[in-house]
């Protein structure tokens, strides 16, 4: 769940931080194509379910737009809390010069 704020933290952008992303998405404004940026936050440990039927009822909101670049950041921020290495690399590069396979 996208919650609005009203300014962005670089330390929380990203993904600096696995728990927490803050980005910007654009906006439609009241002026025909003209688009602000609204800030928001985004918590991993904050989820929403929505059941399957009412999934297929959603249509796309026009009016909000994630650029490319905040769209790839938000994608890998969700990547990464699957896909992090399960030991530390210092000790993985210990392991391997102790293995005398090497």
């Amino acid at each position: 769940m996208a919650r609005r704020i009203q300014a962005i933290d670089g330390n929380l952008t990203y993904n600096k931080n696995s728990q927490i992303l803050l980005t910007a998405i654009l906006s439609k404004t009241h002026v025909e194509d003209i688009f602000s940026e609204v800030n928001i936050e985004l918590k991993a440990f904050e989820r929403v379910s929505i059941p399957m039927e009412d999934i297929v009822a959603l249509k796309p909101n026009q009016n909000s737009v994630l650029e490319d670049r905040q769209l790839k950041s938000y994608v890998a921020w969700l990547v990464c809390r699957y896909s992090r290495p399960s030991l530390p690399t210092t000790f993985n590069k210990r392991i391997r010069v102790a293995d005398p396979k090497n």
